[in-house]
């Protein structure tokens, strides 16, 4: 059995990179409205990402909502978050990691209405600000309007309602404070 050089290696890894560049590129143009997508800019950008996603070790966020209302930091881990930008802005601050399934949603319904009118949902002021070296783990949930604070941590499975002190440890549901870093 006789390997393959590694110049072909290279052009086919960069094949593959322009090919999965190029199908996101439009299923993003074919999209009629906003919905699930991933954040393709990203890792079409660096060449190490898009490598670990053909070989199946990275998963990648979605996005429900319009794109243009996150804002992520430099050096952050969003694993296979979602992140709902449908009443507000996501902001990321840098070196801030998440767990698994995390869940940062903005969106909300008005409870009071009834019918096809409570599927409504407001577009601005629920917006969530997480800071910078903030730990969120596994499945734990934000629901904004929301900040957490610079070096914050949220253990996992929690549901964060309201603001969370920088340094703070909060856990359980709702979230709690019970301990700082």
């Amino acid at each position: 059995m006789t390997l393959a050089p590694q110049w072909l290696k290279d052009r086919l890894a960069a094949f593959v990179d322009r090919r999965i560049a190029a199908a996101l590129e439009r299923r993003d143009a074919e999209r009629p409205r906003p919905g699930p997508a991933e954040i393709a800019g990203r890792i079409a950008a660096d060449p190490d990402a898009l490598r670990a996603l053909r070989q199946g070790l990275m998963q990648t966020p979605g996005v429900w909502g319009e794109r243009d209302r996150l804002h992520v930091g430099e050096n952050v881990h969003l694993v296979d978050a979602v992140l709902n930008t449908s009443s507000g802005t996501i902001t990321i601050g840098d070196h801030s990691f998440f767990g698994h399934g995390v869940s940062l949603i903005t969106g909300t319904h008005f409870i009071e209405k009834d019918g096809i009118e409570r599927q409504t949902y407001p577009t601005e002021g629920r917006d969530i600000v997480i800071g910078h070296s903030v730990w969120i783990a596994s499945n734990a949930v934000v629901l904004g309007p929301c900040r957490i604070g610079d070096r914050a941590v949220i253990a996992a499975g929690a549901i964060v309602r309201s603001d969370v002190e920088a340094g703070a440890i909060v856990a359980g549901v709702p979230a709690r404070k019970v301990g700082s870093v």
